[in-house]
C-alpha cells in the first residue's frame, strides 16, 4: 500500500501517456469518455503489456534473480516504442528504487535504474508479497493516475472520479486475478493508438504533462 500510493515519490502524477493529447483534441471530454479510455487502458495497456511485465519481474524478484531482472528489462525498454514512453519509465522506475532504498533497510537490491513496472514487479517479489494484491495496488496506482488527469484536464469533479474508479474496480480485481494464476506471461506492446498519442504529445501547443 505505501509504494503504490499518490504520496510515494515516483513522479507517476507528472505523466499522462498520452491521454493528454486525447483531451486535447476533444476525444476525451466527459465522465463516459474517460470512462471508455479507462476499460481500454486496462484491456490492453496493463492486460497485454504492463500487468504480464509486472508479474513476471514479480517472480524474478522472489527469486532474487537480477540478471535475469535487467535482462528483462531490456526487453521492456525495447517494447517501448515512443521516446515520451521510455523517458517517463525510466525515470519513474529510477525514482521508485531510489525512494525504496531509501526507506526500507530491507530492500538491497543494488540495481540503479529499472523501468517502473519492472521496478515495482520485482520489488514486490523481493519483500514477497502477495502476487494478486501486489497487482491489485499497482493497477489500482496506474488507473487513479489517468484518473488524476482527466480531473485537472477536462475537468473532472471529484465526486465524478470517485465514481468512475468504483465502476472499473471489478476490471481491476478480474484482470489481477487472471494474471496471479498463470504460470508464464508474455508481454505484447501492439498498441498503435497510445504510440501515436504519445508522439503527438510532443507537439501540443501547451501542456501539463511530461508525457
Amino acid at each position: 500500500m505505501q509504494v503504490f500510493q499518490s504520496t510515494w515519490p515516483v513522479g507517476t502524477y507528472s505523466h499522462s501517456y498520452g491521454l493528454e493529447t486525447m483531451i486535447s483534441d476533444g476525444r476525451v471530454h466527459d465522465a463516459q469518455t474517460m470512462r471508455d479510455v479507462l476499460t481500454a487502458i486496462i484491456d490492453s495497456v496493463y492486460e497485454l503489456f504492463d500487468g504480464p511485465a509486472f508479474c513476471r519481474s514479480y517472480q524474478y524478484g522472489r527469486r532474487n534473480d537480477t540478471d535475469a531482472v535487467i535482462e528483462f528489462d531490456d526487453r521492456y525498454t525495447a517494447m517501448c516504442l515512443t521516446r515520451e514512453k521510455r523517458k517517463a519509465s525510466a525515470m519513474t522506475g529510477k525514482a521508485f528504487l531510489r525512494a525504496c532504498r531509501d526507506a526500507f533497510d530491507f530492500f538491497d537490491i543494488d540495481i540503479k535504474e529499472l523501468n517502473y513496472t519492472v521496478a515495482a514487479g520485482m520489488f514486490c517479489g523481493y519483500i514477497e508479497t502477495d502476487l494478486k494484491e501486489s497487482l491489485e495496488f499497482f493497477l489500482f496506482n496506474g488507473i487513479n493516475s489517468y484518473l488524476q488527469v482527466g480531473i485537472k484536464s477536462i475537468p473532472l469533479g471529484q465526486s465524478v472520479a470517485q465514481l468512475l474508479i468504483a465502476g472499473v474496480h471489478d476490471d481491476i480485481s478480474s484482470l489481477s486475478e487472471r494474471l496471479s494464476v498463470m504460470d508464464d506471461w508474455e508481454c505484447t506492446n501492439y498498441l498503435p493508438v497510445w504510440d501515436i498519442v504519445s508522439m503527438q504529445h510532443e507537439g501540443l501547443y501547451s501542456r501539463l504533462y511530461m508525457s
